[in-house]
């Protein structure tokens, strides 16, 4: 599923009743979430947030391998990409992963690795301006600086308990 079939999806939640609001095609207009489903097959509905309210935000155990592959795919955007990313490897790590899991599963385990693809982000800029204080996505700092550091170190949610890795 790309970003824009994400962002489809999640316009639904303005829907009352299953139904879709005025705002949204003439095509989809009047159309149940099953109906969209029944249309739509290739789009991963388990994805979709219509009518869950919050329940999906739960921190959930997720393997150790997925998460090894975030914090090297944000220690690559910071190393590499100066903080900047255009977010297609996170995105391609995150699709792989989600497609190994129960449906039912999904929002939460893909909720989970946001809250750690951000807190390690958050370690990282923390590490970075440490060194130098004014430094901005984008801005140029000596990698070498990192050479050492371990962002897991500097977690604290339980987004990471049971997490034996090293990067």
């Amino acid at each position: 599923m790309r970003v824009n079939d994400m962002v489809r999806i999640q316009s639904f939640q303005g829907y009352t009743n299953n139904s879709l609001n005025n705002n949204l095609s003439t095509q989809y207009k009047g159309m149940t979430i099953e109906e969209l489903a029944a249309q739509n097959p290739d789009w991963d509905w388990s994805m979709c947030i219509n009518g869950k309210e919050n329940s999906y935000k739960n921190i959930v155990a997720v393997s150790d391998d997925i998460k090894t592959e975030i914090a090297d795919i944000v220690r690559d955007i910071y190393i590499n990409g100066m903080g900047m990313t255009d977010g297609e490897a996170m995105n391609a790590a995150f699709e792989a992963y989600r497609q190994t899991i129960d449906p039912n599963m999904r929002l939460s385990a893909t909720y989970t690795l946001n809250q750690f693809q951000s807190e390690i982000g958050e370690a990282y800029l923390n590490e970075i301006r440490s060194h130098y204080p004014d430094w901005q996505c984008g801005d140029y700092f000596d990698t070498s600086i990192l050479d050492n550091f371990n962002p897991l170190e500097k977690l604290s949610t339980s987004s990471v308990i049971s997490f034996d890795v090293t990067i």
